[in-house]
């Protein structure tokens, strides 16, 4: 087996997409700590907004069964909790997405998939908000936002009063998580503090992961100003199969993936409003990564040896709007800063060296024909790297909405990566259909700076890759019949200069093109104490001039939502979701192959029960059918499982 598939098989893997979310909603190009702010007098964005009841009403374990809840998304756990955990949206791989803790980005680009937030480093428990804004945003949030934006809120909202909210939860095979909240709020002050511990026990066979969390937040409310304040820190240690070592049905040894680490945020934002129609916004963040991963490698180990590093990620961002209303027009205008720093040091340990590939090791070239041949004689490689990076930003946007709820919108951002500029657009109408809906067509751009592990790995990294870009095309239209609420959303999304591995030069490359393609549809009703979501997606994938598949990209998705309420004390949730056919890879042969993993349906269902004023009791079953399903070659999905919750609030 050649060298160089030993290093495609580690080095980055690619994104490609656009995105769509739930609703039509205003947004504010205010980034808080709780941003952007809803607002009416703001250009139209597509948002899916999760708030305080609907998390209460899921009763949640996971960040991944709320995301998994909107149209468009896919979010995988090859592994398990203690596996790569990611979201794609309309088709996108995770580093595409940016990621946001109370406004805080931790997309970390020093991991070897590109700049992706792993889910599974943050609990579910303490969310009070999430909002996902879909398609290239780079306009408003610069480098990263290629496929959208997922907004993770913890701080206290504006109504929070003051108190002390404990929660435990159990669940078949061990697993279990435990959180606390204590609130006090009182003459626009409100300070909370919040603590959670979770473990994954056996629920997913040969996957396990601790996480322990701690936040405080502080906001100060008065007429015309906000002050937020902030931070929290988290520590996880995972365990799971390499990914594409074909899991626990296929693997040939029980060697699992590790990794620990922590990840510690803290922001300081203040908004000021000293006339009527003027604002002005300002924040800095901070954010810390460490990771120690070590990798066993797939068996034989010749295509995927042993390898392992420790990572060290910092980014500091300072950011600045001013914003104007005044005759329905809306203006605004921004600047902010970024400052990146990587350092990476790690390892790939070869158990013998390919004769065919020995050139390699003194820089010369590989042999025309692949022998087989090895020598016994094991090598170890660095893969070290340091790399900064400092991104300054200048943006600004204009919109203007008449009395006849027409909107036009136009927005320009130019950023100065390290010397080099980036200028991105954005352009949206709006028209109204009668009385009954609305139209929204709209043009946007983005742009992604490389990750310091494409740039900078000791043996892949090209420090001479450009930025990826996207340009994409979208159509809204929603309506409200009757009792329905129905959104049908069309896209077209154009991704060029995609960073792929080169076999021939040995290093990484801007190459790929691809399209994404693909509409969404979603209806929604309240019918008494009765609540009906339904929504289906189809995206089409296309790499030019290639004819392979990509994997972990299902073509379709569907999920059905059924609430009911009785009175104040009593709820039930049930989804359905349906995952179509996908093609996944694995190396467990002992060389990549690839497999198409069959559609599964998953049925999951909850009951909430308010039994006293401060005793609050839940129930739930998840994957009720016990449904056998894949969503990597051999790593099976979790089975059936039982969870009992008590929450005691004082």
């Amino acid at each position: 087996m050649k060298v160089h598939k030993l290093v495609g098989a580690l080095a980055l893997p690619l994104a490609i997409g656009g995105v769509q979310a739930e609703q039509l909603k205003m947004e504010s190009i205010l980034v808080t700590a709780h941003a952007p702010v809803s607002q009416q007098d703001n250009f139209l964005a597509n948002l899916a907004v999760l708030d305080a009841s609907d998390i209460e009403l899921q009763q949640p374990q996971d960040i991944h069964q709320l995301l998994d809840g909107i149209k468009g998304v896919y979010v995988s756990r090859e592994g398990g909790a203690g596996g790569v955990n990611s979201i794609s949206i309309r088709g996108a791989e995770a580093n595409f997405t940016a990621v946001l803790i109370d406004g805080v980005a931790v997309n970390d680009p020093t991991n070897t998939r590109g700049g992706s937030f792993d889910l599974a480093t943050m609990s579910a428990a303490q969310l009070q908000r999430v909002e996902l804004v879909t398609g290239p945003r780079s306009v408003v949030f610069g480098s990263d936002a290629l496929a959208g934006v997922v907004k993770l809120i913890t701080a206290p909202g504006d109504g929070e009063a003051s108190g002390i909210k404990l929660f435990h939860e159990v669940q078949e095979y061990g697993a279990f998580r435990s959180a606390g909240r204590a609130t006090l709020a009182g003459g626009g002050h409100a300070l909370s503090v919040q603590g959670t511990r979770e473990d994954s026990g056996a629920v997913w066979q040969g996957s396990e992961r601790q996480l322990e969390e701690a936040a405080l937040h502080y906001r100060l409310k008065l007429d015309s100003a906000l002050l937020q304040i902030g931070g929290r820190e988290a520590r996880f240690d995972k365990r799971a199969y390499p990914e594409q070592s074909g899991g626990p049905r296929h693997a040939q040894s029980d060697a699992r993936d590790r990794s620990t680490g922590s990840d510690q945020t803290a922001y300081v934002s203040g908004e000021w409003s000293p006339l009527e129609h003027w604002r002005l916004a300002t924040q800095y963040t901070e954010y810390h990564r460490e990771l120690d991963y070590h990798s066993p490698g797939i068996f034989p180990y010749d295509s995927v040896p042993e390898n392992f590093y420790v990572a060290d990620y910092r980014r500091q961002q300072w950011r600045m709007v001013s914003e104007t209303n005044w005759a329905g027009v809306n203006i605004n205008v921004g600047i902010d800063r970024r400052w990146e720093n990587g350092v990476s040091d790690g390892a790939v340990v070869f158990p013998g060296v390919p004769v065919d590939d020995a050139g390699f090791l003194v820089g010369l070239p590989s042999a025309p024909a692949d022998t087989g041949l090895v020598v016994p004689l094991a090598i170890t490689l660095d893969t070290d790297y340091a790399l900064r990076r400092t991104t300054e930003g200048q943006f600004a946007e204009v919109n203007w909405q008449s009395r006849h709820s027409v909107l036009l919108s136009a927005g320009l951002r130019k950023d100065d990566v390290d010397g080099e500029q980036e200028v991105v657009r954005r352009y949206l109408l709006g028209l109204p259909l009668s009385a009954w809906g609305r139209v929204n067509l709209s043009y946007s751009e983005g742009f992604k700076a490389p990750s310091f592990f494409a740039l900078g790995h000791g043996l892949v990294g090209n420090p001479e890759l450009k930025p990826e870009r996207v340009s994409s095309y979208q159509v809204d239209v929603s309506a409200q019949l009757s009792d329905f609420d129905i959104e049908l959303a069309l896209f077209d999304a154009d991704y060029r200069d995609l960073i792929d591995f080169d076999s021939e030069s040995f290093t990484n490359v801007n190459r790929d093109r691809v399209r994404s393609r693909g509409a969404e549809l979603s209806l929604a009703t309240n019918l008494q104490s009765w609540t009906l979501r339904g929504s289906v997606s189809h995206v089409e994938i296309n790499v030019e001039n290639s004819d392979r598949n990509l994997a972990n990209r299902p073509q379709n998705t569907a999920t059905f939502d059924l609430a009911k309420q009785w009175g104040e004390h009593l709820s039930w949730h049930s989804r359905l979701r349906w995952i179509d056919k996908q093609y996944a890879s694995s190396m467990h042969s002992g060389e990549s192959r690839e497999y198409q993993l069959d559609d599964y349906l998953l049925w999951d269902t909850v009951l909430r029960w308010q039994a006293l004023s401060s005793l609050e009791l839940s129930a739930g079953i998840k994957n009720i059918a016990d449904v056998s399903y894949e969503e990597a070659v051999g790593f099976p999905g979790a089975g059936r499982s039982l969870r009992l919750g008590v929450a005691y609030s004082l």
